[in-house]
């Protein structure tokens, strides 16, 4: 958000650049589990925390002090994941038709959805961060407010 850093995703491997230059500041090569999953990349409303992942597990990287510093390593079943425009929560969404709400301070499941719906592939926020929408396997949607 700030324009400090840009990020890039793959298959196998996660890299953060500086913008001004382009050079690279972390890099991370994914464990050799071989799925061809999507990966997420989310910056924090603050910047301060770069979050990146692919299905069944997520990683933090503190960028606030201009340099990534490799945090902690999260095992989760999602499809998709994202920090709120606020910063105050980090969602993913999961195969198993749950949506979870993560509390970044600590990382554990603050809140956690199930519409009965099968399995979550998408999620999104309103720019205000006071609502989402979750997208389904089967092609729909499912909005939801974002409960303080």
């Amino acid at each position: 958000p700030d324009g400090e850093f840009l990020a890039g995703i793959w298959n196998e491997v996660f890299e953060l650049r500086f913008a001004n230059s382009g050079g690279l500041d972390y890099r991370h090569r994914r464990r050799s589990d071989h799925r061809a999953t999507p990966g997420f990349v989310s910056f924090s409303r603050d910047s301060g925390t770069c979050a990146f992942g692919w299905a069944g597990e997520f990683y933090l990287l503190d960028v606030s002090t201009g340099t990534s510093k490799p945090g902690p390593r999260v095992a989760a079943d999602f499809r998709d994941a994202a920090f709120s425009p606020t910063a105050d929560l980090f969602a993913t969404a999961g195969g198993d038709g749950l949506m979870r709400l993560w509390d970044p301070d600590t990382w554990h499941v603050a809140r956690e959805y199930d519409w009965g719906c099968g399995p979550l592939t998408a999620l999104a926020f309103t720019a205000d961060g006071s609502a989402g929408v979750c997208g389904t396997a089967d092609g729909r949607l499912v909005q939801f407010d974002v409960d303080a």
